[in-house]
């Protein structure tokens, strides 16, 4: 095996740390492997804005697979944003507000582990909840702040200090606060800055952040790992986390689409392998290990949007056919009808002919000949859902209804990709 081949492989197909390289190899000593390995990544090496506890940079090596990965899911959430922006205004809305309750689940899952109904998830999310329990109330000040950040106009120290502000449903005007000298965190495994030093690594952020010769959804990833490293504020470090990540994607090409991801889950998480991998960057100084690791998170995020807005589209366009298909035409072309006993001149007054389709066919109901009085042009096809909109019934009486027509001879009952659809039947053939 080549050199140049053992480095790709402990980098490429998976970026490798020593320990793993120990493990795979089954031994201890890994030196000549390692520099390898550590020879290949020196290609893909890029220096970064941030910085450790000891003002060390950030590096993070942009390897073949991790550019790939990154762009591709761009690239599909650019797609993604298209498509949303076709979608009707009721469509946006419903999948934002899905999305936003989707996040609220996520802060409260790991908050305070309170189970709640969907109806109440639905009325924080609304904001139209006047009284909560006492382990709610951060989640209605987060429902809040994601409506108000969503219009966040970049990323600057002045905005990163509102976003706590709103998490913690403070007043703009009120003084930020900075976490103190004895501040503790049980559940973070990184060295704390000094606290005097914060704004100072926030400017790194901010720096690094502004970089664009990294692509925006690593330095969106970049930005929720330096977070947790530095902790800046006493309170709701991944509320606002999470909230920065969203408006950093809002302010990207990827605009909307990008706020709709689940930053919460990852901002929140107190995973084994999200502390292992985090001590291992603060180890070597090497971002990729975070990266790769959140990577496949976000391809499986993008794949949950696209998926619902397809399946939105697909409705809209189901609609759109059925409403069509109710709709008559208005091109001036003779047309002919089923009816069979009244002339031509009549065919726009529908109450005299559903008066003679009752005389006709006394079994039929009013709501039913008047359908048919209206919805007889031969080569058309009619639905239950034409029905049941138009006459303004359930969906049982619709069908009833439609089927009692073809029963009596008045429309032929086919079925076109899985549902039924009914064609009036000539005059001439009717009771044949």
């Amino acid at each position: 095996m080549s050199i140049n081949e053992e480095g790709k492989n402990l980098t490429e197909g998976q970026f490798c740390s020593i320990e793993q390289v120990r493990a795979k190899y089954n031994k201890e000593d890994v030196t000549e492997i390692w520099n390898r390995v550590i020879a290949y990544r020196r290609n893909f090496n890029y220096e970064t804005d941030l910085r450790d506890a000891s003002h060390n940079p950030y590096f993070i090596t942009l390897t073949r697979t991790i550019l790939t990965k990154a762009h591709n899911i761009e690239l599909r959430l650019m797609k993604d944003l298209i498509l949303f922006s076709s979608l009707s205004d009721e469509n946006k809305e419903k999948l934002l507000l899905e999305r936003k309750i989707y996040a609220l689940k996520a802060v409260n899952r790991f908050k305070s582990q309170k189970d709640i109904n969907n109806d109440l998830y639905e009325r924080i999310a609304h904001l139209t909840i006047d009284s909560l329990p006492s382990s709610l109330i951060s989640l209605q000040a987060y429902s809040n702040a994601y409506n108000t950040n969503f219009f966040l106009t970049g990323i600057n120290l002045e905005n990163i200090e509102q976003v706590n502000r709103h998490v913690l449903n403070e007043s703009e005007e009120s003084k930020v606060e900075y976490r103190n000298e004895k501040y503790e965190d049980a559940n973070n495994p990184l060295e704390l800055v000094d606290s005097k030093e914060i704004p100072i690594f926030l400017n790194n952020i901010i720096s690094f952040l502004r970089d664009d010769n990294i692509s925006f959804i690593i330095r969106a990833i970049g930005l929720v790992y330096s977070m947790f490293a530095l902790r800046p504020f006493q309170y709701l470090n991944e509320e606002t986390s999470s909230l920065l990540a969203k408006s950093f994607l809002v302010s990207s090409p990827l605009s909307s689409i990008g706020y709709l991801l689940d930053f919460e889950s990852l901002c929140f998480s107190k995973s084994e392998q999200v502390f292992k991998k985090s001590k291992e960057c603060e180890k070597t100084l090497e971002l990729a290990y975070f990266v790769d690791m959140v990577l496949p998170f976000f391809e499986k995020e993008e794949k949950n949007i696209s998926e619902k807005i397809n399946f939105l589209l697909a409705e809209e366009k189901e609609k759109l056919l059925a409403q069509e298909t109710s709709e008559e035409t208005t091109i001036e072309i003779e047309r002919k009808t089923s009816l069979p006993f009244f002339p031509t001149n009549n065919r726009n007054q529908p109450s005299e002919i559903v008066k003679k389709l009752i005389e006709l066919y006394p079994s039929l109901k009013e709501k039913q000949a008047h359908f048919f009085a209206t919805h007889c042009t031969i080569g058309l096809f009619y639905t239950i859902s034409q029905f049941q909109k138009e006459e303004n019934t359930v969906y049982e009486t619709a069908r009833t209804s439609m089927d009692e027509l073809a029963r009596l001879g008045l429309y032929v009952k086919t079925k076109v990709n899985k549902k039924f659809v009914y064609s009036p039947v000539p005059k001439d053939e009717i009771n044949k």
